[in-house]
């Protein structure tokens, strides 16, 4: 990639992730990433646009891509104990940013949470929506009704989004003593897969039924 697009999405990812859209304007970006003022609008058009490419690059990126996708080799008991796994894991990697790579990720969901962009529908259907409907794929094979499946994935979905709703300043004083955000990341996956593991058993892929 362009040397200076590079520079523009790194400082944008960073301003966003603190400000959100709205809160954030193309001079900042510029005078962040050390570029001309005009170059935001000759590399992307819009600021909505360059917030647009760091969704993208992100989702596809981080993870999200292959979390949306994450259901299609379960095949039996154990590969969709494993697709469970790989999907609470790289939920809540992405939403503690356990390794320091999603500080995006998360500051643009915080900020969407409390103050919706024009952007909002657009990161629901095409980056929130793919992955949600994902889990519920994988609890259709282990519940009995779709009420069931909503209940679950609802339940799920929130237990990991609230890591990424609380600014970290309010969440490092409660993690226990001597544990780091990676490693408080694996626990809490154990935690949300032993509860899964528990009360759910695979019975079938209705896709392949």
């Amino acid at each position: 990639m362009d040397e200076t697009k590079e520079k523009i999405l790194a400082a944008a990812e960073r301003l966003f992730a603190s400000r959100g859209l709205e809160g954030t304007t193309t001079r900042e970006i510029c005078r962040e990433a050390g570029v001309n003022g005009a170059l935001v609008n000759y590399h992307f058009g819009t600021k909505e646009r360059l917030y647009g490419e760091c969704l993208r690059r992100t989702f596809e990126t981080g993870g999200g891509k292959i979390l949306a996708a994450i259901d299609r080799n379960v095949k039996d008991a154990r590969s969709w104990r494993t697709a469970v796994r790989a999907w609470v894991e790289g939920m809540s990697e992405t939403m503690h940013d356990a390794r320091g790579k999603t500080a995006f990720a998360v500051g643009a969901f915080r900020h969407e949470i409390y103050k919706p962009s024009s952007m909002s529908a657009h990161i629901i259907e095409n980056y929130g929506r793919p992955v949600f409907d994902s889990l519920c794929r994988l609890l259709r094979m282990a519940t009995q009704s779709e009420e069931e499946v909503h209940l679950w994935a609802t339940s799920i979905w929130s237990q990991l989004s609230a890591c990424a709703l609380v600014d970290p300043v309010w969440q490092e004083p409660f993690r226990p003593a001597g544990s780091t955000r990676e490693e408080w990341a694996a626990s809490f996956t154990e935690f949300v897969c032993g509860r899964i593991f528990k009360e759910l058993k695979f019975k079938a892929n209705p896709a392949k039924a």
